[in-house]
């Protein structure tokens, strides 16, 4: 009885000892962590990092209203403070960069009353180590929806409207516009090698054009968007080829899942082609987070519409610059619509944003998230070390 018990046991341990060791060489799925929530729940707001911290700045509170707040959120120690000062005006929809000293430009965006509207011209420099904020010379004239990007030698470019402007921190002066083929709000722009500049799409817009601040010009290129897209995002790969990704349409409102590689190389002969389609999301994304790590990008949040109807997003999904390919990744815990997110050395963290919370007479209501979420990635794949 005792050696037909001993057989027995060895036979179970034999018949789990594979599965044990598949199990344990298997290699990890990253999910989503929630994070300490944000002091203030926003939407529309702007964050870039500096130093160990990221500085998210403005936005939509839940009463409806731009705010002038500011919160540091630690990257290592994942924990939030609130500086002395906050912006000198209240503004969302903004864009800003980290300057090379680590102090943040915020320009642009929509502030409350008229300037909701018309969009704000003022300009703000933020300081996170004393935590104060210092204006400085606006922008000739209002931008709602601006985009900025720090340029190879530490000026600041800043796109909106019909004009692109470049800041010179050390004087703090803005240059003579350079004045754009078409108006933009709501387009994508990305710096490319070598310091130019491409604009895509915008409200009621489907063309790129290219931006060269040495020459202070723009062309338009002789490609355009199969559709007139606004919301949508660009990530760069090699060879000044370009990723477009997702945007809604302007007229129907719809939302797509489409992407489009664009070549720049030659401005005269610029090609587009159809990219992989983003799966996970039939029905399109928009004001999603696009954050590079290495090689990879992770597309997080946003919103789908159709027919009107929007749809606060938890979708995550990765892309391979050097595949071209579309990898699903775990989806957020909550959904994620005009959030903000940043990349830090093992992953990314995103911050905010519109979901659907309380329900009025059976009808979910968006509000101003206040939760974080953290997907830690393998090193391979985050590049850390």
């Amino acid at each position: 009885m005792v050696q037909y018990s001993l057989h027995l046991s060895l036979a179970v341990v034999l018949m789990f000892l594979p599965l044990s060791v598949q199990s344990s060489e298997a290699e990890p799925v990253p999910s989503w962590e929630r994070l300490p929530d944000m002091p203030v729940g926003v939407l529309a707001a702007a964050v870039s990092v500096s130093g160990e911290f990221a500085v998210l700045t403005g936005g939509i509170t839940q009463i409806g209203l731009a705010t002038n707040l500011v919160q540091i959120f630690d990257l290592h120690k994942f924990s939030w403070r609130m500086p002395p000062q906050y912006l000198q005006m209240a503004r969302a929809g903004h864009a800003q960069v980290t300057l090379t000293d680590g102090r943040i430009l915020v320009v642009g965006g929509r502030g409350i009353g008229k300037q909701l509207a018309d969009g704000l011209s003022g300009a703000e420099i933020f300081d996170p180590l004393e935590g104060s904020s210092t204006s400085v010379t606006p922008l000739p004239h209002r931008v709602p929806i601006p985009t900025a990007h720090v340029l190879s030698d530490g000026r600041v470019i800043v796109i909106g409207q019909r004009s692109a402007f470049v800041f010179d921190p050390s004087t703090t002066i803005w240059r003579p516009r350079i004045r754009l083929h078409q108006v933009r709000r709501g387009h994508a722009s990305i710096l490319l090698p070598g310091g130019a500049v491409l604009v895509a799409g915008g409200e009621g817009q489907r063309s790129f054009e290219l931006i060269d601040e040495r020459q202070q010009e723009s062309r338009l290129l002789s490609v355009k968007l199969p559709l007139a897209l606004d919301d949508l995002r660009m990530v760069a790969l090699s060879d000044r080829r370009v990723w477009v990704i997702g945007g809604q349409d302007t007229w129907s409102g719809d939302t797509t899942n489409r992407t489009w590689f664009v070549d720049v190389a030659d401005a005269e002969s610029a090609t587009i082609r159809a990219g992989p389609v983003l799966g996970g999301v039939p029905q399109g994304l928009a004001d999603h987070c696009v954050v590079r790590l290495g090689s990879r990008v992770i597309v997080a949040g946003g919103e789908s519409q159709r027919q009107g109807v929007d749809t606060e997003l938890s979708y995550t999904c990765m892309l391979d610059t050097r595949t071209l390919e579309v990898g699903s990744l775990p989806r957020l815990f909550l959904p994620h619509d005009d959030s903000v997110a940043v990349a830090t050395p093992t992953g990314v963290i995103i911050f905010g944003g519109t979901y659907a919370g309380s329900s009025i007479l059976g009808r979910r209501l968006p509000m101003a998230g206040q939760h974080v979420e953290y997907l830690k990635l393998p090193s391979e794949v985050s590049g850390a070390r």
